[in-house]
């Protein structure tokens, strides 16, 4: 069982009351006349400073991990984070060909170490290719340009960065009588992080 499943399991035998599909904004959440109010609105990713990154093949990848948005057959991926190689592996299992584009001096730098061990080798094994030390310099219709090379692309996958999403708990300050802001509308980390903190809050409560 997931996470996810494992969750869900626990708040229907609490009977907890849970509502999808619509937007928690502060006019809402106030509508509740809550004492305590836990905010995690989470993060949202960021293209970055790069030439090109508007164009029409370009797309996120929450975007293609979630299922939102497809991509070529060619997919560059800018970004070799945890995030980026996990959006490369999802890929590169459907067939596509993948090649990933890191700035810093090895790719999997954010992982902890035992599942970067275990996820490297794998993905060398489905064919994808890892390019670190690079800095890409601009998007163009032909692909990615880095150092001076084109890496041919039909799309262009950004995994570069998370802004937190804190406009609900700033909305929400001095008209609650206590606001917990937990996981990524804190700081971008690990789904770990927002566990604990939701527990931290909890106790406190």
């Amino acid at each position: 069982m997931g996470v996810i499943d494992y969750f869900s399991a626990q708040l229907r035998k609490l009977g907890v009351r849970i509502e999808l599909g619509k937007e928690a904004t502060a006019l809402e959440v106030l509508a509740e006349r809550p004492d305590v109010v836990v905010v995690a609105t989470g993060s949202v990713a960021v293209t970055g400073n790069i030439s090109g990154a508007d164009r029409p093949a370009v797309i996120l990848a929450p975007d293609v991990i979630s299922g939102k948005r497809e991509t070529g057959a060619r997919v560059v991926i800018v970004g070799g984070g945890q995030t980026g190689l996990e959006t490369a592996e999802l890929l590169a299992l459907k067939g596509k060909q993948v090649t990933v584009l890191e700035m810093l001096s090895e790719v999997g730098s954010d992982m902890e170490f035992i599942t970067k061990v275990f996820m490297i080798p794998r993905l060398l094994q489905l064919g994808i290719v890892m390019r670190p030390n690079l800095r890409v310099e601009a998007i163009t219709e032909k692909g990615v340009q880095a150092a001076g090379e084109l890496f041919p692309a039909d799309t262009v996958v950004l995994s570069v960065g998370l802004r937190s999403k804190d406009g609900l708990a700033e909305a929400l300050k001095g008209r609650v009588r206590d606001v917990y802001t937990i996981g990524d509308c804190v700081k971008p980390r690990k789904l770990l992080d927002a566990i604990h903190e939701g527990a931290q809050a909890a106790r406190a409560i």
